[in-house]
């Protein structure tokens, strides 16, 4: 997608803001309300004061299925040609940088670094697989290059970030407090509410996803860790929501549901995990909803998109 298209999406994301209502039910949030004096203070800063990011892939700013924040990283199939990241790409971070108020260059560049960007920024060579320009000589113009996504113990690179603790393994940034994007790729509206301090090792097979469709995305939620490691303090009551209003949004973006769809449909139906219903997703949305919204957030809520002809970045 080019960066004038990501530029009108943003902008129409942002033309579709709403404080959306939420559900009678009291929070079920155990994190504090926002203070009257937060909400003060962002009132005086403004709506596009503290953007914060829920979401899966298609927020994060995944790439043809990989996870790169790192500039500069070699195309290991065509000498000479770079691979490039995602993260920066994505429309939440076209959205953030529109709305910092920076001259056009600077915001950019706060993106691609790490001690200013609101990006949990993947090192190089990047997390599960990313589809790469091939020689032109070569009879297929793409290939798949493998940053490593099978979670193996002796995948050093991977298999030390897929662990609470194993941060800087695979983040540029693993210790920075800047981080407002913290969609997770691969997660689905129901476990943006539910997971909460995952097991250790986060590569572990997921319940509920039979047959090949485990190899596939299991490998996706694994990324729990890597986005939501800056978070842990939050302890037994950590989810992507909680992360995201332990940060008192002004405006949170919430984009859910792609992929509830996606593990239902491959898996024939037998996908337990999700929103299996029409009810429980929208109940799923509202939680995510009302607790953004007691932590002080205006909340924009997208469509869910048709998930077989969106790009991710």
């Amino acid at each position: 997608m080019n960066a004038a298209r990501h530029k009108l999406l943003a902008l129409a994301a942002l033309a579709g803001v709403c404080a959306c209502s939420a559900p009678s039910a009291g929070p079920i949030s155990a994190l504090p309300a926002a203070s009257s004096s937060h909400r003060a203070s962002e009132r005086s800063r403004g709506l596009l004061s503290t953007i914060v990011g829920v979401g899966d892939s298609l927020t994060a700013g995944y790439q043809a299925g990989g996870f790169l924040g790192a500039t500069g990283m070699k195309n290991p199939l065509y000498p000479g040609q770079l691979v490039p990241p995602g993260q920066e790409n994505g429309w939440w971070a076209d959205v953030d940088e529109m709305a910092s108020g920076l001259p056009e260059a600077t915001a950019i560049d706060r993106m691609y670094d790490p001690s200013t960007s609101p990006l949990p920024l993947i090192k190089a060579p990047g997390l599960n697989n990313q589809l790469v320009q091939t020689l032109p000589s070569d009879f297929a113009p793409i290939g798949l290059s493998k940053s490593g996504n099978t979670c193996r113990a002796d995948d050093g690179f991977n298999a030390a970030g897929y662990v609470l603790g194993g941060l800087p393994a695979v983040r540029m940034n693993p210790a920075s407090n800047l981080i407002r994007n913290v969609a997770v790729p691969g997660i689905t509206a129901h476990e943006a509410n539910t997971i909460a301090m995952p097991q250790n090792n986060t590569c572990e097979p997921i319940p509920g996803i039979p047959g090949l469709l485990a190899t596939a995305v299991d490998n996706e939620a694994s990324t729990f860790w890597p986005v939501l490691g800056n978070f842990a303090h939050l302890g037994p009551k950590l989810t992507m929501v909680q992360a995201a209003a332990s940060l008192h949004p002004t405006l949170a973006t919430v984009w859910l549901g792609a992929n509830d769809v996606l593990k239902y449909m491959g898996s024939g139906g037998r996908f337990v995990g999700g929103d299996n219903s029409a009810a429980q997703a929208k109940a799923d949305v509202l939680d995510a909803v009302q607790i953004l919204k007691y932590a002080g957030a205006k909340t924009v809520v997208l469509d869910l998109p048709d998930v077989l002809r969106t790009r991710t970045s």
